[in-house]
């Protein structure tokens, strides 16, 4: 028996071992990995489980937000996947389930477009989840740098109303968050689309 023909039939062997195991247990990953230009003819090698990402408190906010906002609509994961591609930010719907189970960090483009896509604001994503009520406003939220503070408190933040450092001065803060156009816009009544405020709005 030649050389080249024992080779080729162990080859085979490990191959179609490899097609059983797989369709013995299609979640299960496959155990063998052929590499061409190796020293070996085959190398076999386990696929590592995918590692979980540690996230912060507003990672995992984000993470909690962008599952409550695709179900609330009723959207599938490959829906959002496909809002995303039109987008031009690509991810498998996989990826948006990672990002739901906290196992993958978005970055500020995917945060964009995920709360372009869900028909949100960046902040909406950003505000840990309270109760809808008006007492939800009193809810301590924790925050990434900031530990725990009132939900209110928080949202005024994002929202460039208020420092969340009460040490900080408010002029000064709102000279670096808010826009001069914005806060010219303010100090004549109107809103950032240069429309006249309605009363009772901030």
């Amino acid at each position: 028996m030649s050389k080249s023909f024992m080779t080729a039939s162990c080859l085979l062997h490990f191959r179609v071992t490899s097609l059983l195991l797989r369709s013995n247990n299609p979640r299960k990953a496959r155990p063998w990995t052929f590499r061409k230009n190796s020293p070996n003819i085959l190398e076999m090698t386990t696929r590592q489980p995918v590692r979980r990402v540690e996230l912060g408190p507003t990672g995992n906010a984000v993470a909690d937000n962008v599952a409550r906002f695709r179900k609330g609509q009723g959207l599938t994961l490959r829906q959002v996947a496909d809002r995303m591609a039109e987008v031009g930010r690509p991810i498998t719907h996989t990826a948006v389930s990672d990002i739901e189970n906290r196992a993958r960090r978005v970055d500020s483009d995917d945060l964009v477009a995920l709360a372009l896509v869900l028909g949100v604001a960046p902040s909406s994503l950003l505000m840990p989840h309270t109760t809808p009520s008006a007492t939800g406003s009193a809810t301590q939220v924790e925050v990434t740098g900031a530990g725990e503070r009132s939900a209110r408190d928080v949202w005024d933040w994002l929202r460039t109303d208020a420092a969340l450092d009460p040490a900080l001065d408010p002029r000064e803060f709102r000279f670096r968050a808010v826009p001069a156009w914005a806060d010219e816009l303010a100090a004549l009544g109107m809103d950032a689309r240069g429309k006249e405020r309605r009363r009772g709005n901030r």
